[in-house]
């Protein structure tokens, strides 16, 4: 599956034009590979920023889901620590 660099609309198989955007198919477009989620479940934020600028001009979907997938790591992983704290910190005040 390829998408157009200039909007991010997914291309038709042997189309030569882009149907959201009338941008001409030509040979910079090309399907990146779907190990770059890897780096956002590895860094969270930083590898979602990382992943997303290396490969927004080829695959802008791709770009803006791991950027959204490490945000959202991110964010579950600060929930989780707050949580964590609060609770040591009320069973260490009520003597467990």
């Amino acid at each position: 599956m390829t998408f157009c660099s200039k909007c991010g609309g997914e291309l038709q198989e042997n189309s030569v034009y882009c149907t959201k955007c009338g941008l001409k198919v030509g040979d910079s477009m090309h399907k990146r590979s779907r190990w770059w989620y890897l780096l956002p479940i590895l860094f969270s934020i930083v590898g979602g920023v990382i992943s997303y600028f290396i490969v927004k001009e080829n695959d802008p979907r791709l770009a803006k889901n791991c950027l959204i997938l490490g945000a959202i790591l991110t964010i579950i992983g600060i929930a989780v620590g707050v949580v964590s704290a609060a609770t040591s910190a009320y069973f260490w005040h009520m003597g467990f």
